[in-house]
């Protein structure tokens, strides 16, 4: 991005993020911004997005009060939008901002803010502002479940009723508060792996390494980032760079089974380890562009996009070739370069 650039870049904040600290940052970055001689917009959020006009193909209800913002959104007149919230706001910006060539930066305000630790996006205003000026894009194709775009993961199982289970109680504030949220989330995780004693899902696997249509799992997870919940690390092979992305299948039954991947993902030993799961049928990892998530008969299971409630299985998750997502990054994005 040219310092002579005249476009003025559009801050877009969550003002229920963070208990007001989106609006917070915004303000503090667009005001560093302008100090250093570039033009900003700022606006807030419309409504967030909602699953009942998601089930409906409704496109979602006009907001009186601040308009749709997504949908001036372009690269001929913004030079980039900056995302403040969580990772739900940024998911719902990838979908809503029609101009795939308008850059997006993400500075994370929400309870976890799992991109920005995987892309290592910097808390500091400073290094952040640095960030955006620099404009190095990675551009990320784009994957969709039932149409919708994400960049984080999709679930379904035992992981998802546990994000269902957190989301719906009250977010603790502040330093001390963020690690109580952690601790709560590995909380929620840990009692309903030890209550998955059932495997109510099937995969099928249409655009990838094969899978036995025979097996069942307490919980399938599609990932794009290897961190999960922000305590928990996956084996990722795949990165946001790729036009395909990795499937865990979970497949023990209790505790120990079902978090066994989860907890060794970090370890000296993981290949070997991940190698004996999966041949004892308690663990699945496969690269794919297409994937269907059944439901054996008379289940209903829920599932989560981005970490906000979605449809319940059947999904159907695919690369879409004709679509993709600029995000601006650091110079050293953690997370672009996959472990092999």
């Amino acid at each position: 991005m040219k310092a002579t650039d005249s476009r003025p870049f559009l801050l877009l904040y969550n003002p229920v993020a963070g208990g007001g600290a989106a609006e917070r940052r915004a303000r503090e970055i667009g005001g560093r911004l302008s100090r250093l001689g570039h033009a900003t917009e700022l606006a807030p959020t419309p409504l967030p997005f909602d699953l009942r006009h998601w089930q409906a193909r409704a496109e979602p209800p006009a907001d009186t009060e601040r308009g749709d913002v997504f949908a001036h959104a372009d690269a001929k007149q913004h030079r980039a939008a900056i995302i403040f919230g969580g990772d739900g706001t940024l998911n719902e910006a990838i979908n809503r901002i029609a101009d795939p060539a308008l850059p997006i930066a993400f500075c994370g305000t929400g309870s976890t803010n799992v991109l920005r630790r995987a892309l290592g996006i910097p808390r500091d205003d400073e290094e952040f502002v640095e960030m955006v000026l620099a404009g190095r894009v990675l551009r990320s194709p784009a994957i969709a479940v039932q149409g919708r775009l994400f960049l984080i993961f999709v679930d379904a199982g035992f992981l998802g009723r546990a994000l269902r289970e957190y989301n719906a109680r009250p977010r603790a504030r502040g330093f001390l508060g963020r690690q109580r949220r952690e601790w709560t989330l590995a909380g929620c995780v840990l009692k309903q792996a030890w209550s998955a004693r059932q495997r109510p899902l099937e995969l099928e696997i249409l655009d990838g390494e094969p899978v036995s249509p025979r097996r069942r799992y307490t919980d399938i997870l599609v990932a794009r980032v290897p961190q999960y919940g922000g305590r928990f690390l996956l084996p990722l092979r795949t990165s946001l760079a790729d036009d395909e992305f990795e499937v865990f299948g979970f497949q023990g039954r209790g505790l120990f089974t079902n978090l066994l991947p989860l907890l060794l993902a970090g370890g000296r030993l993981l290949g070997r380890c991940l190698y004996e799961l999966e041949r004892r049928e308690l663990f699945l990892r496969r690269r794919a562009r297409r994937i269907r998530i059944h439901a054996a008969a008379g289940e209903r299971e829920p599932s989560h996009v981005d970490a906000e409630s979605f449809l319940p299985v059947p999904l159907e998750v695919a690369a879409c070739p004709d679509r993709g997502v600029g995000l601006l990054v650091p110079a050293a994005a953690g997370g672009i370069v996959a472990a092999r």
